[in-house]
């Protein structure tokens, strides 16, 4: 336990130090030396739990890429609504890992990789629901512009900073004008 409390500590340190170096320059320009630096461990501790900078940045993607996906988890029991408060509530207390990942000096993959995570639940929520393996071409281009425009709201709230209410507000009624015009390409 004390161990695992301690692997905690070394990990929080080592992301406050990525996220700080990452708002002064790219992550391609970070070196291991000048993280551990920062986060004030050893290059061997650092070693211990990732392979390089790009190792760590991934492992964070995963991290938050994986909430997103289990909050999405829960539409079979939760509504909507509730799933975009906890979406909202998870984004903020994560806020500065989130402007790292989307920020100008990250990878710039994140974005696209929310989006196809976002998508494949969506899609797997909808074969659930439809009883439907397949899609027309129509609602599969549809359904990927409505995930993009959902993640695209998500970050304008998450660089705005507009209080949480409107934020999920805008989602519940995308979502349902939305399902609308999916209904149509089923």
């Amino acid at each position: 336990m004390k161990n695992d409390r301690r692997i905690r500590k070394t990990k929080q340190a080592i992301y406050k130090a990525l996220i700080m170096l990452m708002s002064q320059k790219e992550l391609r320009k970070i070196t291991v030396q000048e993280l551990c630096d920062s986060a004030d461990i050893h290059r061997a501790t650092f070693y211990y739990h990732y392979q390089d900078i790009f190792d760590l940045y991934e492992k964070i993607e995963d991290e938050i890429t994986g909430e997103v996906i289990a909050i999405m988890g829960e539409a079979e029991t939760q509504s909507n609504l509730d799933i975009y408060r906890e979406m909202a509530v998870s984004i903020r207390s994560k806020l500065p890992v989130w402007h790292m990942l989307l920020g100008k000096n990250g990878h710039g993959h994140f974005y696209g990789r929310i989006c196809q995570a976002v998508e494949e639940k969506y899609l797997d929520i909808w074969r659930k629901e439809t009883g439907q393996e397949d899609f027309s071409p129509e609602f599969l281009r549809l359904a990927g512009a409505g995930v993009a425009a959902f993640v695209a709201v998500m970050v304008k709230w998450i660089y705005d900073g507009c209080p949480e209410d409107n934020m999920v507000r805008l989602l519940q009624d995308m979502d349902d004008a939305f399902d609308g015009i999916m209904e149509k390409y089923l």
